[in-house]
């Protein structure tokens, strides 16, 4: 059986554009063989705080079948030394306080910060051509 260092060796990644190549919005998706079994979604931002990017990780999927097998920690392994690359401030990213199993692979990767998120929703405006 496979060690999960040599599972992660299989994986391939690649940087996409999801957008027009002028948008900082970044795509990795991960293969086996011509298998996409994950992917992951970013978004590259400017905050008032650093001269430096910062990078929110707005999706982080892998198959059910491929889970437990290396693919999330690469995905954002992937995005990390891009951004160590690029000289990002950091990469962040939410998820729901009770996603535990994820949250095993995060906890493992960074510590949890103690930052609470607030959203308002604001409804969509037909004018503005939003559906």
């Amino acid at each position: 059986m496979p060690t999960p260092a040599s599972r992660r060796q299989r994986l391939e990644f690649f940087e996409v554009s999801i957008l027009d190549a002028g948008q900082p919005v970044l795509g990795y998706v991960a293969c086996t063989g011509d298998a996409v079994i994950g992917f992951a979604n970013a978004v590259l931002h400017l905050n008032t705080w650093s001269t430096r990017p910062v990078c929110y990780l707005e999706n982080l999927f892998v198959a059910p079948e491929a889970r437990k097998q290396g693919a999330a920690r690469a995905l954002i392994e992937a995005l990390v030394a891009r951004g160590r690359e690029a000289g990002w401030l950091r990469v962040y990213w939410m998820t729901h306080a009770d996603n535990d199993r994820a949250r095993v692979l995060y906890d493992a990767i960074t510590p949890v910060t103690k930052w609470v998120r607030y959203d308002v929703p604001i409804p969509a405006r037909a004018d503005l051509g939003y559906p």
